[in-house]
């Protein structure tokens, strides 16, 4: 049983050392930020039609 908690902690730290690889590496970081800026100026588009 101590050996399962080691390979599931070692899978663990491994994984999170190599996300920003792998994010890195399939962009998704970078597609994040451009839909959140997306997102952010239709949000500012919708603000000043509603207030007209």
């Amino acid at each position: 049983m101590p050996i399962l908690i080691i390979y599931i902690i070692v899978f663990l730290a491994v994984f999170l050392i190599t996300r920003e690889f792998w994010c890195w590496y399939y962009k998704s970081t970078e597609i994040k930020d451009k839909l959140e800026d997306i997102s952010r100026r239709l949000a500012e588009i919708e603000n000043r039609l509603n207030n007209r």
